[in-house]
């Protein structure tokens, strides 16, 4: 009996990393897809911020019958936290996507490879925390291959580049606020505003629903207008809203029920990709986890490349590879499997998961 389940654990595990991976590079390339046809990225961040709440919000209900206005309430118990992990999930999310409105998709992801720089930076200046000889030796590669790969990069902008780079930044600092606020609810700390009885799910919908919030009244100033214009106009850019994407897309705009399809296509992953990550963790050990994670950037990258056509030269693939494996040592030399919800993918509500 123990040798027949093991190979069905073995085969379920593999089945939803795949299904990971297909999700993430969905995701990325139907991200870019949709903003080169609906160039909005304010607009499509704030779709996905109610999709995502109200998707958490319907799962727990047909999970528990909770009704709505249980997260509701635990939202605005903890209003303070709520509104820093907003701010943390609108910068990521909108500067990830403005991101590659300038750079590929590839290159994006290689950027954001960096996000153990900034850890590792914060861990130091906020916890003094000392790092051994090989962590180092993995960030220094982190850096170096980041920076082979966009010194060789074909089409790089330093609009693009600094956008990723602030999405990375507003990952680390949401991944900060949500540990510590699951760190307080399972010991009872009240400071915050009431945190008690607080779990992933819900730090996932607290952070959509102030992140909705927050954007809000700056997307009615910015994006409303000429974003209903272009839907009004059958999915057609505005005269005054022009294109600036340089993709190898037909010049027909497409109509207001295909973008829309093709936006809510990309978000769908988004949010997909968010529930299967935490499937496989429950799967695997977070060790194992941080590993496929890495493995999956791979995947990403590749597939992206394959996808746009975009041209890579040797020390372009060479900075990619050092920055990833560079990643990977990191993950290595700092995570340790008695530590399973402190992982800072574990609970990440902002966007990459969805990025």
């Amino acid at each position: 009996m123990a040798a027949t389940t093991a190979p069905q654990g073995g085969f379920a595990v593999v089945t939803v990393v795949a299904l990971w991976m297909a999700l993430s590079v969905a995701a990325s390339n139907l991200g870019k897809l949709a903003l080169s046809r609906f160039p909005f990225p304010l607009t499509i961040s704030l779709v996905r911020f109610g999709l995502a709440a109200g998707l958490v919000g319907l799962g727990q209900f047909l999970a528990s019958s909770r009704p709505p206005a249980t997260l509701a309430s635990t939202a605005a118990r903890c209003w303070q936290w709520g509104l820093g992990l907003g701010l943390a999930g609108l910068t990521t999310n909108v500067a990830s996507r403005m991101a590659v409105q300038h750079i590929s998709v590839s290159f994006a992801n290689t950027a954001k490879a960096s996000q153990p720089l900034f850890s590792a930076l914060l861990s130091w200046l906020v916890l003094r925390q000392v790092f051994s000889r090989a962590t180092l030796y993995a960030l220094a590669a982190v850096a170096a291959g980041v920076g082979l790969s966009a010194a060789t990069e074909f089409r790089f902008s330093w609009l693009g580049f600094a956008l990723a780079e602030l999405s990375v930044l507003g990952n680390v600092a949401g991944s900060v606020f949500q540990k510590l606020l699951l760190g307080m609810s399972r010991g009872g700390g009240g400071s915050g505003g009431g945190s008690s009885g607080l779990d992933k799910q819900s730090l996932f919908f607290v952070t959509n629903a102030y992140s909705l919030l927050l954007l809000l009244p700056v997307w009615s100033l910015s994006d409303e207008p000429r974003a209903l214009l272009a839907l009004a106009h059958a999915g057609r850019f505005a005269p005054e809203v022009p294109s600036k994407s340089a993709l190898p897309l037909e010049a027909a705009s497409a109509g207001a029920s295909a973008v829309a399809v093709l936006v809510l296509a990309a978000l769908l992953a988004e949010a997909g990709q968010h529930f299967v990550s935490l499937t496989v963790l429950a799967l695997v050990s977070p060790t194992s986890h941080a590993i496929t994670s890495s493995c999956k950037r791979v995947v990403v990258i590749a597939a992206s490349l394959l996808f746009w056509r975009n041209p890579v030269s040797a020390l372009n693939g060479a900075g990619i590879a050092l920055a990833l494996g560079g990643v990977a040592l990191y993950e290595r030399t700092t995570r340790h499997p008695d530590k399973a919800a402190a992982g800072p993918g574990a609970a990440s509500g902002g966007g990459q998961h969805l990025t």
